[in-house]
């Protein structure tokens, strides 16, 4: 439930992927983790599941990096019921479903985001009600599908109610 580091190889020249057990079956998270704290997956490809990580069940301080997850049938990243990251760090994101997002964030508390790269999601990063007073964002990289190559660097406090990016 606690304290799982998770973790593909360090060479840039080789990939550790995920995919779904069942071929052509695309109806389970590939990484599912419900009330699971201090977590840290690094170094993985993520393809062809439901969502490539799915966090929830007030999960909190997940350390994500060196994650690429595409064309799964529904959002790359998705935290959801109050669960909460502390980093997420050179995250690339694409091919998700139409309405999905490469990083979806429900609620729960927010961290530091840093070089996320996404394409060809409804949004790159997306975050409704979320409930920490501070994130810092930074070196986002995003093109939504219903516009043009989008670039900030910026530091954000206390988001209102949503982030799309």
């Amino acid at each position: 439930d606690r304290g799982f580091l998770f973790r593909g190889p360090t060479d840039i020249n080789k990939t550790a992927e995920f995919v779904s057990a069942i071929p052509n079956n695309p109806s389970e998270d590939l990484i599912y983790l419900d009330d699971a704290d201090f977590m840290e997956i690094r170094n993985l490809t993520l393809t062809g599941g439901q969502s490539g990580l799915h966090l929830t069940g007030g999960s909190t301080d997940l350390i994500a990096a060196g994650l690429t997850v595409h064309d799964n049938t529904s959002h790359g990243i998705f935290l959801e019921n109050g669960s909460a990251f502390t980093s997420l760090t050179n995250i690339t994101a694409y091919n998700h479903a139409l309405t999905a997002n490469g990083v979806y964030i429900s609620t729960g508390a927010g961290g530091h985001i840093q070089n996320l790269t996404a394409w060809n999601n409804n949004y790159g990063l997306y975050a409704s009600a979320v409930t920490t007073p501070w994130w810092t964002v930074s070196k986002v990289c995003t093109s939504p599908r219903s516009s043009s190559l989008m670039r900030w660097i910026f530091q954000m406090g206390r988001p209102s109610s949503s982030l799309s990016m």
